[in-house]
C-alpha cells in the first residue's frame, strides 16, 4: 500500500512539473527608497533609488549627486536586475544592476557600461 502512495505522489508531482503550474517564489518587496554604495576601484559612488513595484516590475526614480534619472527593472523571487539611466553634461549613462534581495538589504554588480564593472550594496531607507 505505501509503495502505491508513494508512486502516486510521485506521479502527481510529475504532473505538476510537466503542466509548468508548479508555484515560483513571489517577487522581494523592494517598493520604496533605497540608499546605493558602489565600490569602484577607487573610491565610491553613493546613489538613492526609488522603487515602485507591481509585482514582478519595476519603475521609480535614480539619482547621483548631481543628476537625476529614471529607473526600470525586475524581481525574480529574491534576485533582482534593474538599469537607472542618468544623463550627464549631455552624456547618457546606464548603470545596469544584478543582484540579491535579502530583507532591507541588497547586493551585487553593477555593469558601468564603458566604466567597466563594480560592486553594489543597498540598504533600505
Amino acid at each position: 500500500m505505501n509503495n502505491a502512495l508513494c508512486l502516486v505522489r510521485s506521479l502527481s508531482l510529475f504532473c505538476l512539473l510537466l503542466s509548468g503550474t508548479v508555484i515560483a517564489d513571489e517577487p522581494a518587496e523592494v517598493a520604496g527608497r533605497w540608499d546605493i554604495t558602489i565600490q569602484f576601484v577607487q573610491g565610491e559612488g553613493r546613489y538613492t533609488a526609488f522603487f515602485e513595484q507591481k509585482g514582478e516590475k519595476l519603475h521609480g526614480t535614480y539619482r547621483g549627486q548631481f543628476t537625476e534619472g529614471t529607473l526600470d527593472g525586475m524581481v525574480d523571487g529574491k534576485n533582482i536586475r534593474f538599469r537607472g539611466h542618468l544623463k550627464i553634461e549631455g552624456a547618457h549613462l546606464v548603470y545596469v544592476y544584478n543582484g540579491t534581495v535579502d530583507g532591507d538589504q541588497m547586493q551585487g554588480k553593477v555593469d558601468l557600461d564603458e566604466y567597466g564593472e563594480a560592486r553594489w550594496i543597498a540598504r533600505k531607507h
